[in-house]
């Protein structure tokens, strides 16, 4: 039976392959998609998600409008990495008209309380802020899922993950967001956090190499994954494959890592989105809610795994 997953996005470049990514693994049912203002605005985001899922004739997935800028802080776009219109300005064509629930966190909240308690895997690859709405709004939704696996953070457990990708020390997603970030990670959710301890890995992205044997597959779905990365192509020779590899950490364990350990979300200004491993020892008082970071990847199979499902006709 497919695992039921919800994803909430942000919907940039490497969201729309994340996207793409699960919609076609077999094992994979999309649930529900709800967007949230980061990469762009959350209208933008919306569309996007409509353009992408247009293109994969997924006509029934329930798409949901959520927050438009952080719970207490003003909205920082990444239109310098993503393009204006967050799909690298690839012109898809305008989506087909349907229903959008323009009370996207009310969406994830009926969506999870609507199926067996563990039956959906919550995949978060923008800002945190329409979950911590969420979990706060529904107390009972942290434990209903079956976990939530987070892209975002730099906890330094690796040498990818030693730096941020917005400042010296911050990850975007928890950056835009820390103070939902910090809701979510606080929360009695089960949690996998997929940082840039791995996304940064470059055995794990998409090449140039990469992207033009599936532009030789001529699919529709190549050729938009060919003009949704051509800008980051052109400038890094890469796309780095942050979210769909959150995809995967939700559908397949095995591919990666993991190591427990309590987390402290920054939300002053001087150190804002900062992700701190809280280390336990002999002299350490420190509790709290431990989560699973991903430390390290099986780079080969995941991009093998990737390749093999959007090429898939």
């Amino acid at each position: 039976m497919p695992r039921k997953i919800i994803i909430d996005t942000d919907m940039g470049v490497d969201d729309a392959l994340a996207l793409i990514f699960a919609a076609k693994l077999p094992e994979v049912q999309i649930d529900a998609v709800t967007t949230v203002s980061g990469n762009v605005h959350v209208d933008q985001a919306t569309e996007n998600a409509l353009k992408i899922l247009d293109v994969l004739g997924k006509k029934n997935v329930l798409v949901g409008r959520g927050a438009a800028k952080p719970l207490a802080r003003s909205h920082v776009h990444s239109q310098e990495i993503h393009g204006r219109n967050g799909l690298g300005d690839s012109g898809l064509p305008e989506p087909q008209l349907r229903t959008v629930y323009d009370d996207g966190v009310g969406l994830l909240i009926q969506r999870v309380l609507a199926a067996r308690k563990g039956e959906v895997t919550l995949v978060t690859i923008g800002p945190l802020t329409n979950v911590a709405q969420a979990f706060t709004r529904e107390p009972r939704l942290a434990d209903r899922l079956d976990r939530v696996v987070i892209m975002g953070g730099a906890y330094g457990l690796t040498r990818y993950g030693r730096g941020g990708n917005v400042t010296s020390e911050a990850e975007y997603n928890i950056y835009e967001d820390p103070e939902a970030a910090e809701i979510v990670f606080h929360s009695n959710a089960r949690i996998t956090a997929v940082g840039l301890d791995v996304t940064m890995n470059p055995s794990a992205a998409l090449t140039r190499q990469h992207i033009d044997h599936l532009a030789s597959k001529g699919t529709v779905v190549s050729d938009v994954i060919r003009k949704v990365t051509a800008n980051m192509v052109s400038r890094w020779g890469l796309v780095y494959l942050h979210d769909p590899i959150a995809i995967a950490a939700a559908v397949d364990k095995t591919l990666l890592r993991t190591e427990k350990h309590m987390v402290d979300i920054d939300v002053t200004e001087k150190g804002i989105g900062r992700t701190t491993i809280i280390r336990r020892d002999e002299s350490s008082s420190a509790t709290g809610h431990e989560i699973d970071i991903a430390v390290n990847i099986d780079a080969k199979r995941f991009i093998d795994m990737f390749l093999e499902a959007v090429a898939s006709s």
